[in-house]
């Protein structure tokens, strides 16, 4: 008798309807006023609408990109100033609606990022005294900043350009070496080794915005380019770490007009689809825009300006709290749930696709781009799968095993 693991189960479904509560979440800080304290917000990312949840009380002001979430214990974390000009690191529990910690920091790491494995916070901190970088572990119930390497060779830190690799303790960053040079630099947060530094996109596509997906252990960012006709056009890249080379993912465009940018802080990464998440601005509106790496196909996007409130909310984390316990709980680091080898055949398809993937077939999905689920098998018996009653588009799969999951773009 087959068993279907109910985390697994968990995670199909949460693909599958996308609006479940533990998954595409995003938690944000938004304020009314300039006079008010920022409140701690929920957003709905397939929207644009977002809800208060409760008062920070006295953040008056918030450092760019000085923020990280905690899965694990679904805390929102970040640095600001206070209604007394105070510089504290404030500490965020979405289940109780309060904010139970905010120390004074003595110093202000920026680029937060949180290791879901050994639950620790780490950050970059730059010393005026003595003109360097730090890599800094900081602790979250006093605010203490701790050396754990410093980075003499780094004059500068690219804001939005740091993510975390939980599975190996990695920390990422781009920074600007003192000869001019943009470095891709890891750092392994256990031991303080900087385990790479190399050039970052030697081949000019310029990829920023960072994110790390811990299930196919692969770095990914966006690039920004300009054609002949002076208009411009965003798009997903892969990221080899070791040699900082990029792969375009998708050459379809994320977004594209005669003006594009994002916003910084309205970067995140949702683990659980797989979901590359961006704010993105052009000449016509604000949108946040979801996009599975898999396929780099952009499946919702929400213009904020039809969103409430206006879309008003920065620095955004994604909230995945069933999902980073199972992956990462602590009496099994190594998770269950992990992607898995496969294939399909004929792709584009007319009525039939073959199905071949590592390990025995538990149930496989068809979503249309809108997340909506078009063909569903709980109990595939065969792997030549009939979708001839499926409209002709483009789909997303999903082949779910004991042994974790695999996906691809599916074209009829």
């Amino acid at each position: 008798m087959k068993i279907l693991s109910s985390t697994i189960v968990t995670i199909l479904l949460s693909i599958a309807s996308l609006t479940q509560v533990n998954a595409q979440i995003l938690y944000g800080l938004s304020k009314t006023n300039s006079s008010n304290p920022f409140d701690i917000v929920s957003i709905d990312p397939f929207t644009g609408n977002s809800t208060v949840l409760f008062s920070t009380n006295n953040l008056m002001a918030v450092a760019l990109n000085a923020t990280t979430y905690d899965q694990f214990n679904k805390r929102y974390i970040c640095w600001g100033i206070d209604n007394a000009n105070q510089s504290r690191l404030y500490v965020a529990d979405i289940d109780s609606g309060q904010v139970v910690n905010h120390p004074i920091l003595v110093s202000q790491p920026i680029e937060l990022e949180y290791d879901l494995k050994y639950q620790k916070a780490y950050g970059l901190w730059y010393d005026n005294a003595q003109g360097l970088q730090h890599f800094v572990e900081v602790d979250l119930s006093n605010g203490t900043v701790s050396t754990v390497v410093t980075l003499p060779n780094i004059q500068y830190i690219v804001l939005n350009h740091a993510t975390y690799d939980s599975n190996n303790s990695r920390y990422f960053f781009s920074g600007i070496e003192y000869n001019g040079q943009q470095k891709l630099i890891a750092i392994d947060a256990l031991n303080g080794v900087v385990s790479s530094s190399v050039s970052l996109n030697p081949a000019g596509t310029g990829v920023s915005a960072l994110e790390y997906n811990v299930q196919n252990d692969k770095l990914y960012g966006i690039s920004t380019q300009t054609d002949p006709n002076n208009q411009m056009a965003m798009r997903l890249y892969e990221l080899d770490p070791a040699t900082g080379n990029s792969t375009l993912v998708n050459s379809n465009p994320i977004i594209s007009g005669s003006f594009v940018a994002y916003q910084l802080g309205g970067i995140a990464f949702d683990q659980l689809s797989q979901s590359y998440i961006i704010t993105t601005i052009n000449d016509t509106s604000t949108f946040i825009r979801m996009i599975d790496v898999t396929t780099g196909i952009t499946y919702s996007s929400a213009d904020l300006a039809n969103a409430s409130n206006g879309g008003s909310f920065s620095e955004i984390q994604v909230d995945n709290n069933s999902f980073a316990k199972s992956y990462f709980a602590t009496t099994n680091t190594q998770s269950p749930l992990r992607v898995v080898e496969g294939r399909i055949f004929p792709n584009p398809a007319e009525n039939y696709i073959n199905v071949e993937v590592a390990g025995e077939m538990q149930a496989i999905t068809i979503f249309d781009m809108m997340g909506k689920v078009v063909l569903q098998d709980l109990n595939p018996t065969n792997t030549q799968i009939d979708i001839s009653a499926v409209p002709n588009g483009t789909y997303l799969l999903v082949v779910e095993t004991m042994d974790g999951f695999f996906k691809a773009k599916l074209v009829k």
